[in-house]
């Protein structure tokens, strides 16, 4: 399904992250060394280098591409005036923003769920004259009214929490959406350890771009609270499917049906239709 072998996927994500050319090579060493295998002396290392070199840090990423194509999916199959959309692990909120500015959408109407806890990612929360944040505690989502919300985002953000996590979002949802709404996913298919670990890489570099210098004292801190509960396409699905949901359709990493072979992460989008459960029904699917 995937055309790229593994030496080819993990340059392709140096090639995105880093931008600065006398240095991917040097990185690109580094990270195949013994395997490909993540270790604090490694991420030392290649944050050393990325530190010591002007202009070797990403620049900021346009989210219009992808807001675009989300707000025409909207706009063609459910819209409403009316409508309100909540981004859960939504980060700033760039991508909710830019969407309720193109369906016209109040900041009455907009949600930009993150989770409140000391070693979560640092974020501006710029936009607050555009939409609402709201903070979780990975137990109850606060604030929005129960049987409100018509789409619900989860971006790359399914992997990022454990599976007792998981459950939670989808309680709550159970309590926030509307019968026929739209829960809209963005994962990783992970599929075998190579998918895994070039998948982590991207994480790691990002990660490593980002931040300041790093010590091992700091990694060791980053890597007690970094989460990478990948699953394979099939596991999400049945997952999302046994809490009530009914799949439309599967799109690529470009929200479109066509192959797409420079997937170096198996990216994917899914969405689905909330049809609900019982309450008492959702004690049945076990996540593990």
């Amino acid at each position: 399904m995937y055309s790229m072998n593994f030496n080819a996927r993990i340059e392709k994500i140096i090639h995105k992250i880093i931008k600065n050319n006398t240095i991917k090579k040097t990185i690109h060493s580094f990270v195949s060394k013994d395997n490909y295998q993540i270790t604090f002396k490694k991420m030392i290392q290649i944050s050393k280098i990325i530190h010591q070199t002007k202009n070797s840090s990403i620049p900021i990423i346009s989210r219009t591409f992808i807001s675009n194509k989300l707000s025409s999916f909207i706009q063609k199959y459910h819209y409403s005036p009316s409508m309100k959309i909540a981004d859960i692990g939504g980060g700033n909120g760039q991508i909710l923003k830019e969407i309720g500015t193109t369906l016209k959408l109040s900041k009455e109407q907009l949600y930009c769920i993150e989770q409140n806890l000391p070693w979560s990612e640092p974020y501006p929360f710029s936009h607050s004259d555009s939409l609402q944040y709201i903070f979780w505690d990975n137990e109850n989502i606060p604030t929005i009214d129960s049987s409100s919300l018509d789409v619900v985002f989860l971006m790359v953000t399914l992997h990022h929490m454990t599976d007792n996590t998981i459950a939670k979002v989808f309680e709550n949802l159970e309590r926030l959406l509307k019968k026929g709404s739209l829960l809209i996913i963005k994962e990783h298919d992970c599929l075998t350890k190579e998918d895994q670990c070039v998948i982590d890489w991207e994480h790691h570099l990002y990660h490593l771009v980002e931040s300041p210098l790093q010590t091992e004292e700091a990694l060791i801190e980053y890597k007690k609270h970094y989460i990478n509960n990948f699953k394979s396409k099939q596991q999400w699905d049945e997952l999302i499917q046994g809490y009530g949901y009914t799949s439309i359709v599967e799109l690529n990493r470009l929200f479109e049906r066509n192959v797409d072979n420079k997937n170096s992460t198996n990216l994917y989008w899914k969405i689905y239709r909330f049809r609900g459960l019982e309450p008492e029904k959702l004690k049945i699917f076990p996540l593990t």
